[in-house]
């Protein structure tokens, strides 16, 4: 994501929005003195000002401004009476040439009606400033509806859009619409200016970091630095590139370096990356969390931690393993653990998620933390207990974000997994979801697993995901998180493909994703045949994710429900198409599925 928006999470299947309210400048109609006029006057004067500042599709978008009547000409509010003596010294109270209509005006048109801005008289102002109020908003659909047809061929766009280009970058990925970002930062570097090119190659810098092609990355930053050696987003770039690749000592170096440089700017616009720059120097293996303001928000966070850092070592002496008929297992607390539990429910508003969700809003629990603060500074058995450990994950991930990498949450991952390796030492057998007792264990083994194939400096093909994605399935066979799908994708990655056969063979209820791993798998052990037999099966429940896989251009689809409940559903076929298609292409399978498919898909 670029680093000078951030976005909220994206809806997905929003209502059409509408615009949000336009600012005035300083301006308040509260604060005009009618002068014992009568207010449908004052509305009158009011709506003659605002008329003067639209920027209306018939007149190009570009205000056509009627200048007031003379002092002795009929007033404009129809009264009759002089100007002089009628509305003129209202009109005089305030000035409409600061307000910006565009954002108004556009909520009238439909969205069709935005691609005659580029070649209209509209200020680009005006677009800076309806743009900034709709990412304010949300409304990621509409900026990107707005913003496509300035950069749409055969325009040549220029340095003057780079406001532009980034907040339709962040509208995209806002939107999990990667493939078309990727689309647009290749349009710019090859037809943008020198300036807009270098943009274009931070932002691809960013992306490419993101998919865990590190040299890659290395290299488009390069030549933006080439192309635009002074611009202040180079020091985000470099240093966002050295703590994600744990060059710790080395991005110091460099932030010592870029920070007297931005200060000089002296510039309040560029105070963000100053904000980076001085946490890469206090310690950069946590300046990247984005978390300064909710632990403003929340001292106790600080306090948690406290208490953390001074917990017992993790054991699993409060634990027995209770051994079913059918060899499975269940964590079963003994009687300290019972009561802390107990008397921690008295004080924490424990709330845990839905089926296999590992997250869910708790902010209840930050109301009023005196209480479980208090337990657990009191009571250092709590540390022991893998259900207190999983409610503060659930709490903290609720408060600063589940894909935030705090380190608070890292260490109570970090405990919660070795509580349970302890508690597994002596058995071999499994911890099934099935058993309610072990959700928590399962929940914090399960989250662990995905920050580390959702971080860039890991990804999908780490050992650390492996490892931890493969002991989930060994505990828990059934797979209901379906880490066998995650993991066939990482072994696929690191060019092993015999590995990710032997997973995705036993998975008999296969979701469409598993089955295209399979084709996927064998057509890169050199089986055609096996992958054309794989292939065939799959395609009648597959085949909006095959068609998805052959577009160049696949935006979430409309249908999509972002929940992702619906098996073999647009979500799901989507969701396939951004992790998957990269592996199709590298491995040339994509040519020969595009070669192969229409033969018999009808």
């Amino acid at each position: 994501m670029s680093p000078q928006f951030s976005t909220p999470a994206p809806a997905f299947a929003s209502p059409t929005p509408t615009a949000p309210p336009i600012s005035t400048g300083s301006w308040r109609p509260d604060r005009v003195d009618a002068g014992g006029l009568p207010p449908a006057r004052l509305f009158r004067v009011i709506g003659a000002a605002v008329y003067n500042e639209l920027p209306l599709p018939q007149t190009g978008f570009r205000p056509v401004r009627t200048p007031l009547p003379g002092r002795n000409d009929p007033c404009l509010c129809g009264s009759g009476a002089k100007f002089k003596q009628c509305c003129a010294p209202l009109a005089s109270t305030f000035d409409m040439s600061g307000y910006s209509a565009l954002a108004s005006v556009l909520g009238q048109l439909p969205e069709a009606r935005y691609a005659e801005l580029p070649a209209s008289h509209v200020k680009l102002a005006d677009v800076e400033d309806t743009v900034d109020q709709w990412l304010t908003a949300g409304l990621h659909g509409q900026v990107v509806a707005l913003l496509e047809p300035w950069f749409a061929p055969p325009a040549k766009p220029t340095e003057a859009l780079e406001m532009l280009f980034e907040a339709l970058m962040s509208s995209y990925l806002a939107l999990r619409r990667d493939h078309d970002a990727a689309s647009l930062v290749a349009q710019l570097v090859e037809r943008g200016d020198r300036p807009l090119r270098a943009a274009a190659l931070r932002e691809r810098s960013l992306l490419r970091l993101d998919a865990g092609a590190i040299e890659d990355a290395w290299e488009d930053f390069t030549d933006a630095r080439r192309l635009a050696p002074s611009h202040p987003s180079n020091a985000v770039i470099e240093l966002t590139l050295l703590v994600s690749t744990q060059r710790f000592e080395e991005a110091r170096e460099r932030a010592r370096y870029w920070l007297p440089r931005i200060e000089r700017e002296r510039d309040p616009a560029l105070d963000h990356i100053l904000d980076l720059i001085r946490r890469v120097i206090d310690d950069p293996q946590t300046a990247l969390d984005d978390t300064a303001i909710d632990r403003a928000e929340y001292p106790e966070i600080v306090e948690l931690e406290r208490l953390l850092a001074a917990a017992p070592p993790p054991d699993a002496a409060h634990y027995r393993l209770e051994k079913h008929d059918d060899g499975e297992h269940s964590a079963m607390p003994d009687t300290t653990l019972r009561k802390l539990d107990a008397r921690w429910t008295d004080v924490f508003a424990r709330r845990k998620p839905l089926q296999t969700d590992l997250q869910i809003e708790n902010h209840d629990v930050w109301d009023d933390t005196q209480g479980w603060l208090a337990l657990l500074a009191a009571e250092p058995d709590c540390w022991h207990s893998l259900d207190i450990l999983d409610d503060l994950v659930v709490a903290v991930a609720d408060i600063l974000g589940g894909d935030t990498r705090d380190p608070l949450l890292d260490a109570l991952l970090e405990r919660g997994v070795a509580l349970l390796r302890a508690l597994m030492t002596a058995s071999a057998g499994s911890l099934p979801w099935s058993w309610t007792e072990n959700r928590p264990a399962l929940r914090l083994l399960a989250h662990r697993a995905f920050r580390a194939f959702d971080d860039p400096a890991r990804g999908p093909a780490s050992e650390d995901f492996i490892a931890h994605g493969e002991w989930l399935l060994t505990l828990n066979p059934p797979d209901q998180h379906d880490f066998g799908e995650l993991l066939a994708l990482g072994y696929l990655t690191r060019g092993e493909p015999a590995r990710a056969l032997a997973l995705l063979d036993r998975d008999v209820d296969a979701s469409c994703g598993t089955r295209l791993y399979r084709v996927l798998a064998l057509y890169m052990t050199g089986d055609v045949d096996g992958a054309l037999a794989a292939l065939k099966a799959a395609q009648p429940a597959c085949a909006l994710a095959l068609r998805l896989l052959l577009e160049d251009r696949a935006p979430l689809p409309p249908d999509a429900d972002p929940r992702g409940i619906t098996p073999g559903g647009a979500f799901e076929a989507w969701v396939y198409r951004e992790a998957a298609r990269p592996l199709w292409v590298q491995t040339g399978a994509l040519e020969w599925l595009r070669e192969t498919l229409p033969g018999f898909e009808d």
